[in-house]
Formats: structure tokens, C-alpha cells, sequence
């Protein structure tokens, strides 16, 4: 009987060089896919490990707080209100800032118009209103004092105006209204003044 030795994938099998480094390169594909696969599974059971210890404790926390704080019913509940108390308390201290900001100090305003007036002249009421951003106020006159400088209050009027205190707090300051009126010495003029504030940054209001 004859014996045929026919290897007909002859031509299509690969020399044991290049099936050598085809071995190793997948060997060591699936050792770096074991060594990653590896590495994952312990990263995940650590993350799921410090996820439970971290259930402990804030199981341990609401068991301390609802034993403490009965009237709350959940730690978020809880942080609810103190959001709304922060917010509250924002909402002063951002109105006290604002208040700062434009608040003005009224000794010295009232120290620079005192030293406008002359001897005789005194001051008889004073407002400052923030809210109109306006200041008011009067000034007694006697009438022999009045009648001997003429017009005072354009002398007063213009050195208020270019003092650098009250030019840097008002816009302008201007007679406003006149009248007589009897005083403790005698008839006098009661002189009426009024002021505009400028802003808080010095700028003339539109």
C-alpha cells in the first residue's frame, strides 16, 4: 500500500519565528489584562470597603444628632435650616455694608457750617435725610447784624460751598427761604438752607 505525504497548509504555516514572538506577545497581552483586571478588583473592593466605613460613620453621626437635636427630624433637615439662617445672616451684614457705605458722619458737617457764621449768627435746627439724600437746617440772623453786612448768607453761602469738606459731601448748598421772626434779643431773620448729597463715591447724582 502506498503511503501519500501530502501537507497541503505547507505554504500558509508561519515559520517558529514569527510563532515564537506571536506566543510571547499574547503571553504577555494576558499577563498585563490579568495585572490591570487585578488591579481594578482591588481598587473597587477598597472603594466599596471605605464606602461602608464611611456609612458607619455617618450612621454613628445621625445616631448622635437625633439624640441631641429631637426637634430636627433629619441631618438635612438640619443643614436646611442652617442654610436659611446663613442666608438671613447674609442678608443683614450685606444691608450693614450698604449702610457703611453711605453712612455720614454728621459732627464734622456740622463743625464746618458753624464755622461759616459769623459772630451773633446761630444755628436753629439741623436734619440730614439719607433716604432723600438731602440736609436742611437754619440759621437766626440779628436784624442789625443782617441789615449792617446786606446780604450775609451770599457770603455764608459761598464759603460753605468752596470749604473742601462740604464740597467733597454735597453737590450744593443754597438759601432756600427767608423769613423774621422774634427771637430772645429782638427780631432777627431765620435763614433757610438745603444741600444735596452727592454719592457715596463723590459723584454729583443725575
Amino acid at each position: 500500500m502506498i503511503a501519500f505525504r501530502i501537507n497541503l497548509i505547507r505554504g500558509r504555516v508561519p515559520p517558529s519565528r514569527v510563532r515564537r514572538r506571536t506566543f510571547w506577545l499574547l503571553l504577555g497581552y494576558l499577563v498585563l489584562m490579568g495585572t490591570v483586571t487585578g488591579v481594578l478588583c482591588w481598587v473597587g473592593v477598597r472603594s466599596v470597603l471605605e464606602l461602608r466605613r464611611e456609612q458607619r460613620i455617618l450612621a454613628t453621626q445621625e445616631h448622635w444628632f437625633r439624640s441631641k437635636y429631637l426637634e430636627f427630624g433629619s441631618l438635612q433637615e438640619f443643614a436646611e435650616d442652617v442654610r436659611r439662617g446663613l442666608e438671613q445672616t447674609r442678608a443683614r451684614l450685606r444691608a450693614i455694608q450698604q449702610f457703611e457705605e453711605q453712612r455720614i458722619e454728621a459732627v464734622p458737617i456740622l463743625v464746618a457750617l458753624l464755622e461759616g457764621l459769623q459772630p451773633g449768627m446761630r444755628m436753629t435746627s439741623f436734619s440730614l435725610d439719607l433716604g432723600k439724600r438731602t440736609m436742611e437746617f437754619e440759621v437766626a440772623v440779628p436784624l442789625l447784624v443782617y441789615e449792617q453786612r446786606g446780604r450775609s448768607d451770599t457770603d455764608m453761602v459761598s464759603r460753605w460751598n468752596s470749604d473742601p469738606l462740604l464740597r467733597s459731601r454735597f453737590k450744593t448748598i443754597a438759601l432756600v427761604g427767608t423769613r423774621r421772626a422774634r427771637g430772645s434779643t429782638g427780631f432777627e431773620y431765620i435763614l433757610n438752607f438745603s444741600g444735596v448729597l452727592r454719592t457715596a463715591r463723590g459723584e454729583s447724582e443725575s
